[in-house]
């Protein structure tokens, strides 16, 4: 993306970019709710 932008805009592949952020958007809350799952079991032992 970063170089495309250097060239022009037209040549970033804006599609790409739009895939990268939401798979961002999904993969950060789901880390979130799996740290918080598994320190929730981590207590119930310890």
């Amino acid at each position: 993306m970063g170089s495309g932008a250097a060239r022009r805009k037209r040549a970033v592949r804006w599609k790409v970019s739009r895939q990268i952020v939401f798979s961002w958007v999904i993969t950060i809350p789901g880390a979130d709710v799996m740290v918080i799952g598994f320190t929730y079991v981590i207590h119930l032992f310890v």
